[in-house]
């Protein structure tokens, strides 16, 4: 299990290793605790990584008091445990850190332009490029303001569509693959702009469509809707990013914005299509409560009707 340990006199002589082409993208230990020294009066703070008892890494934030935010400066884990998911969780705990000081919003941080590993890891924590570069550093920042739930379930918050999450929304319907061949058939990707479109006409529209968080975690699990709500009918659609699937996501959410629909709302029939080669989304539904009253080459169409009472 990772955690975090200040640097303290006794626990900073670790002999980390670092690869040489690691060299390129991060500071060493030594280079860190030097930065740490020079940003001490702006709220350094310096961490060991470590998986259990193992020491793995290193982590380092100050203050940017002029912005007011934070600078995520240094991450880095030793080569001899990379790959191993060690450094998202570690940032996701830093960022944590950040959010329970509670001083700033925003958190930036700059990655070597080339360093591809880098960008994918930031981006699924959900930061964005501003656009501006220092050389070759690709500066990058995340809204550490909290989105506030509208509801919830055991293990999900359901929270209003948000600009703050479009790359996540990007990086699960331009998964083609896994998640966008089931949303329309599609085979070519959204671009940020179609997609912050979508967003900004779904919020105007006051849409039913809610996006999932883990409660544990924080992270994005996917979206969910009841479309195009005409008296007490709703159509159900929902999408869920390739990680996120056969966790459970589907049927706690679908149970939950059924629920949403009949109690809240006031429907007495939600529908949805699936695809026939959609077998698991198609037997998560049967496990809702879903029955089969048409088909087609094409679709298999289902309902749920509220009980009489």
């Amino acid at each position: 299990m990772i955690r975090l340990e200040t640097v303290t006199p006794d626990n900073w002589r670790i002999d980390f290793q670092l690869k040489e082409e690691q060299e390129e993208y991060v500071s060493p230990p030594t280079g860190i605790l030097a930065r740490a020294w020079a940003y001490r009066e702006e709220g350094s703070q310096v961490y060991i990584i470590y998986n259990g008892e193992e020491p793995v890494g290193m982590a380092m934030y100050h203050e940017i008091t002029e912005w007011k935010a934070y600078d995520f400066s240094q991450l880095f884990i030793d080569c001899r445990y990379q790959g191993k998911g060690f450094g998202i969780e570690a940032a996701r705990q830093v960022l944590q850190k950040m959010e329970e000081d509670g001083k700033y919003d925003k958190v930036y941080l700059c990655y070597i332009e080339g360093n591809e590993a880098a960008k994918k890891m930031y981006e699924k924590l959900g930061f964005e490029h501003t656009g501006e570069a220092d050389e070759d550093e690709i500066v990058m920042v995340k809204n550490l303001k909290k989105l506030k739930p509208q509801f919830e379930s055991e293990h999900i918050d359901y929270v209003e569509p948000s600009e703050d999450l479009l790359q996540d929304y990007l990086m699960m319907v331009n998964d083609i693959e896994h998640v966008g061949k089931y949303i329309g058939r599609r085979t070519e990707p959204y671009t940020d702009e179609q997609e912050r479109e979508f967003i900004k006409s779904k919020l105007e529209e006051h849409a039913p469509m809610f996006s999932m968080m883990e409660k544990k975690t924080g992270d994005f699990i996917g979206n969910i809707e009841l479309m195009d709500v005409k008296g007490s009918e709703g159509e159900l659609g929902i999408a869920i990013t390739s990680e996120k699937q056969d966790k459970g996501f589907g049927k706690e959410a679908v149970n939950r914005i059924v629920e949403y629909g009949f109690e809240v709302l006031g429907l007495t029939r939600i529908f949805l299509k699936v695809y026939p080669e959609n077998e698991r989304a198609f037997h998560v539904y049967q496990k809702c409560g879903f029955v089969e009253y048409d088909r087609t080459d094409e679709d298999i169409f289902m309902e749920l009707k509220k009980e009489k009472k």
